[in-house]
């Protein structure tokens, strides 16, 4: 079962959601990047992205929905996922069943990324280090708060052009962004504590 209290949070728009998903079965849950993709059991996919506020959560059908939940899905015998963002700057995008669809635009998983590979992605650009680090096409799913802890770990300005670091400030990079990614794993992340 599925109940889509806002249409605008689909992309592309015009996309009928809840038939889309009504008696699918969910068979496989990844994510890649910022992206949670969902794989059903008829090879369609979407994905929820959560944006800076959004919120995925599971629980007991009875439970208060709270406002701005924009998105509940029957997920098996006494389970509702819920997705609720009050600024509603995450949302769900259908990618249906074609391949490779929930990489389009996006870069290498960091915590996946060689040395070689980031000098290659940054030497592509001559923005900023912290703008290129953040755009989701050169490295996926960091985001401000992660690039600018990485960056000062390894002594790298944020304002230094990408395609300028040397290759020892590429691989203190690397590595830094590895550990701050690691460190932040073990004590939850930057997600506030509010739910």
């Amino acid at each position: 079962a599925v109940t889509l209290a806002r249409t605008d949070i689909v992309t592309p728009a015009g996309v009928d959601l809840v038939s889309l998903l009504t008696g699918r079965r969910v068979v496989d849950v990844r994510r890649r990047g910022k992206r949670i993709v969902f794989t059903l059991d008829d090879g369609n996919r979407f994905y929820i992205h959560l944006g800076m506020t959004g919120q995925l959560t599971a629980g007991p059908p009875k439970a208060a929905r709270l406002p701005h939940t924009h998105l509940e899905l029957d997920v098996g015998p006494g389970r509702v996922l819920r997705f609720r963002d009050p600024r509603r700057f995450g949302g769900v995008w259908w990618l249906g069943a074609e391949s490779g669809a929930q990489d389009e635009g996006m870069g290498p998983e960091p915590l996946a990324l060689r040395p070689g590979q980031l000098a290659r992605q940054l030497a592509r650009t001559t923005r900023a280090v912290k703008n290129a680090l953040m755009d989701q096409r050169v490295v996926a799913g960091l985001g401000n708060i992660y690039v600018d802890e990485s960056l000062f770990a390894a002594g790298i300005h944020p304002l230094a052009a990408a395609n300028r670091l040397t290759a020892e400030q590429v691989a203190r990079l690397n590595r830094a962004i590895k550990l701050t990614l690691r460190r932040a794993l073990r004590h939850g992340g930057s997600t506030l504590r509010d739910y």
